[in-house]
């Protein structure tokens, strides 16, 4: 997903049971896949109705929204780590427009109806995508508990912060396509996986790696952009532009060359200089996705799955050093002392 993160990137489930609540907007549900069992994962409709069903109570007192909202709570969250201002003003006026609509049209919202699709399409996605997900994790070693909070009319089109998803439907780059916002939530489940297996949480906790953070994202959204890539049989994602780059060995080149570039700078750059640059490079033009994908591609491909699994319990170095003892020195990522 446009996966934005803190300076190095934020990256980015419906309840179901026999009987939905009374609104049938959120809960939670376990996982009985072998390398996630247990997981509790839910999906949370309740903003959107709260938006297009009440807009009233939110225009009467703004701040509380923002404060108990669960997907709003985690955006302000994400505008303040960010350090992006929030649109006060574009939001406001969002919502007037909302409350200017009468009451019985404001389900028919096609946003509405596009909540309750994906609402609906909860029962396959966890019997299909999320043992596609767990596939790719380190077996017994990582619980998924997490929920997606899906809402409207948020600046970001979908991040994660404190272990849980948000994702703003309404974002034109989804283009109210629902597969391509499951396809992307498959992306973003990944991360929770990814961040609580012990390799992760160990080296997080120390300070000693000046480029853990370059490589963790190298790591990290690589291995999240591959797993969702290759969930496109179940939910395609035509319009989403890291695939078309993957799928394209120039565009797979160049991006790898930039990567090697901000690498070899790195040690000479100020930390407030590499951080813009690795965004600039590895976010905004999309290397730390296509590259690192390219690297989980080539590492499945020749080694096997077992070996790019055990590059997360290995840590993100193993993860250069795998790809690289695979391919030519041509092709191969510059190695940060």
């Amino acid at each position: 997903m446009g996966r934005p993160s803190q300076a190095l990137p934020f990256c980015l489930l419906l309840f179901f049971s026999s009987v939905l609540t009374a609104q049938g907007s959120t809960g939670t549900v376990g996982t009985n896949s072998p390398q996630c069992a247990g997981s509790q994962i839910g999906f949370d409709i309740s903003s959107i109705e709260h938006i297009f069903l009440r807009p009233e109570d939110i225009l009467a007192n703004e701040e509380r929204f923002w404060e108990a909202d669960g997907a709003y709570r985690l955006a302000k969250l994400w505008h303040e780590r960010n350090n992006i201002p929030i649109p006060h003003d574009e939001w406001h006026d969002n919502l007037k427009r909302i409350a200017g609509t009468p009451a019985a049209e404001r389900s028919a919202h096609p946003v509405f109806g596009l909540a309750k699709a994906l609402a609906d399409s909860y029962a396959e996605f966890m019997k299909r995508a999320i043992p596609h997900v767990c596939s790719y994790l380190p077996d017994a070693e990582v619980k998924l508990d997490t929920t997606v909070y899906l809402t409207a009319y948020t600046q970001a089109r979908g991040f994660m912060t404190q272990s849980n998803i948000v994702v703003n439907i309404m974002h034109p780059y989804w283009q109210g396509d629902r597969q391509h916002i499951l396809n992307a939530i498959a992306h973003e489940i990944f991360h929770i996986g990814y961040g609580r297996s012990p390799t992760s949480l160990a080296l997080a906790q120390q300070s000693n790696d000046r480029f853990y953070g370059l490589l963790r994202q190298l790591h990290n959204e690589g291995m999240a952009t591959y797993v969702s890539y290759k969930a496109l049989a179940m939910y395609p994602a035509v319009a989403e532009v890291d695939y078309k780059l993957l799928a394209n060995p120039a565009d797979v080149v160049g991006l790898r060359r930039q990567i090697n570039a901000l690498f070899l700078q790195a040690a000479s750059l100020s930390q407030e200089d590499l951080q813009k640059r690795s965004w600039d490079i590895g976010v905004t033009q999309r290397a730390y996705y296509v590259v690192g994908a390219d690297m989980a591609r080539t590492i499945e491909g020749k080694a096997g799955r077992r070996a790019l699994i055990e590059t997360i319990t290995k840590g993100p170095r193993s993860f250069v050093a795998t790809y690289n003892g695979l391919v030519p020195a041509a092709e191969r990522v510059v190695v940060l002392r």
